[in-house]
């Protein structure tokens, strides 16, 4: 089964620069509390930027999302949510590869509820050659990171449950 139909994920448009699609608000996709899980609204959101980059890639591409930020805004306990991406922009990186920016809302039972999620996603379009050695990717597609981003830092409340 793949992630979209474990998610129940019905697209309800498709193209290089939008992509919409609905989900039901199920126990699949609740947090213990019974709400709408945060991360399955993520999942989705991601899903759309993705679906929508995948229909842009030229042969022997393939896109992956290397960024996202999402901010939850409410939530909901039943019904179905609603999610749309469009693509804001496109740029390339200095080794000459295409990242797009998609901005993405999800809402609750339609285009004209309330808002649940946004935020933006970012896909990096990537030659199939590459795309085997993804834990570099981003260095070798020239996607600029913060200094030190390579080091692992543990946050201090993990540091702090560690055993001493």
């Amino acid at each position: 089964m793949s992630f979209v139909e474990r998610l129940n994920i019905t697209y309800l448009s498709q193209a290089a620069d939008c992509v919409e699609a609905v989900t039901p608000v199920d126990d699949g996709v609740k947090q213990p509390f019974g709400y709408l899980h945060g991360g399955a609204t993520i999942a989705l959101l991601e899903t759309l930027a993705s679906q929508g980059a995948v229909l842009s890639c030229a042969d022997g591409q393939k896109p992956f999302a290397v960024d996202v930020h999402v901010a939850h805004r409410s939530s909901m306990r039943d019904g179905s949510v609603y999610a749309c991406g469009r693509l804001a922009k496109t740029q390339t990186t200095s080794k000459g590869y295409a990242k797009q920016t998609w901005e993405v809302c999800a809402c609750a039972q339609d285009a004209h509820g309330p808002v649940v999620s946004e935020g933006t996603v970012i896909c990096l379009l990537v030659p199939y050659t590459l795309a085997a050695e993804f834990p570099n990717i981003l260095n070798r597609c020239g996607v600029k990171r913060k200094e030190g981003a390579d080091q692992v830092v543990r946050p201090l409340f993990v540091r702090a449950c560690e055993p001493t």
